[in-house]
């Protein structure tokens, strides 16, 4: 916006869609940390849950494992969190907690609803067709979104489906 010296409604709208978008990229930064492969994100997995960090992820796989009394669910995320020797093993429980609780399936639905909110904004900046289009790109791959998730909220097990099936799987 500064850039481009936008007008203030045009600045307000791109300060929008950039804060959902952080928040999105925020959540898969927490998502690849948990179950990326150190291969294609570039720093070893687990690092959050070593060091404790108090992410969305764990919050929500915590809160509801307690909610339900899921005895074991919490305990392996009391064991694992903030432990920085914890065992491959472990982390592997934890992210079978984080799978099992729904936590993952929230985050992911949240960065869809948190793009598609960005999208919204961008659309009510005035801008050229070719920086909008330009822009939906950048926060599309910044939050590693695909398209038709960030255009519609849809439910990670409806893509993961179309998926495997596109695969062959």
């Amino acid at each position: 916006a500064a850039l481009a010296d936008a007008g203030p409604a045009a600045t307000r709208a791109l300060c929008s869609a950039g804060r959902c978008v952080g928040l999105a990229f925020q959540l898969r930064d927490d998502l690849l940390d948990a179950f990326g492969d150190a291969r294609d994100t570039g720093k070893p997995a687990g690092g959050d849950i070593r060091s404790g960090k108090p992410t969305y992820l764990a919050a929500v796989a915590r809160a509801r494992a307690e909610a339900s009394g899921d005895r074991w669910a919490v305990d392996v995320l009391r064991g694992a969190f903030g432990r920085g020797d914890a065992s491959d093993a472990e982390l592997a429980s934890v992210r079978e907690v984080f799978v099992a609780t729904g936590a993952r399936d929230t985050v992911e639905e949240k960065i869809g609803r948190l793009v598609a909110q960005g999208l919204r904004h961008l659309d009510t900046a005035v801008l050229e067709p070719e920086a909008t289009g330009q822009l939906q790109v950048l926060m599309r791959s910044a939050s590693g979104v695909p398209d038709t998730v960030a255009r519609e909220v849809v439910p990670l097990s409806v893509i993961l489906t179309a998926e495997d099936e596109g695969a062959g799987r």
